[in-house]
Formats: structure tokens, C-alpha cells, sequence
């Protein structure tokens, strides 16, 4: 039979093994922790960064479709002005063949 001193020191030992190991659990818990921190932390920053991206593309889609517009009634009163120009020298064109043949009328009567 052992002494109970040598049992108690066994005890204690286990003891100390216990206690070192859930020391080192812990250490490793709290490295773990501060890791799984730091990782949610950039995911936080690259969403914030992302979400600042899609703002400033949406500004800028926004600004190219005013653009758009701006060009596009543009265009529209470009078309009407050119008709109406079309409208004038068709005009033109005709008095002046009215001219021409009233001009060649007062030829012949003359």
C-alpha cells in the first residue's frame, strides 16, 4: 500500500496537468477568439467598402442617364429644326420656280 503523502503528490500532479492543460485551452480559445474577430472586422470593412462602391456607380448610372436625356431632347429638337429647314427650302425652291416662270411669262409677253 502507498503512503497517502505519495497519493496526495500524484493527486497534485494530476492536478497541475489538469490545470496547465485548461490553461492552454484557454490560451488557444482566446487566440482563436481574437481571430474570428479580426476576420468579422474585414468582412465589416469590405462590406462598407462595397456597399460605398455601389453608391458611387449608382451616382454615376444616374448622371450618365440625365446625360442620356439631355442628349436624346437634344436630338429630338435637332430633327424638328432640320424639318422646318427642309420646309423652308422646299419653299424657297418652289417660289423660286414660281419666279422663274412668271419671270419667263413676262419674257414671252414682252
Amino acid at each position: 500500500m502507498r503512503p497517502r503523502s505519495t497519493r496526495r503528490r500524484e493527486v497534485g500532479k494530476g492536478f497541475t496537468v489538469a490545470a496547465s492543460e485548461v490553461k492552454s485551452l484557454a490560451n488557444q480559445r482566446a487566440k482563436a477568439n481574437e481571430e474570428i474577430e479580426q476576420q468579422i472586422k474585414g468582412i465589416q470593412e469590405s462590406s462598407q467598402a462595397t456597399a460605398n462602391a455601389i453608391q458611387e456607380i449608382s451616382k454615376i448610372i444616374s448622371q450618365v442617364s440625365e446625360i442620356s436625356t439631355s442628349i436624346s431632347s437634344a436630338v429630338e429638337e435637332q430633327s424638328a429644326a432640320t424639318k422646318k429647314v427642309s420646309v423652308n427650302i422646299n419653299g424657297v425652291s418652289q417660289a423660286a420656280g414660281e419666279t422663274g416662270q412668271s419671270a419667263s411669262t413676262v419674257l414671252d409677253v414682252a
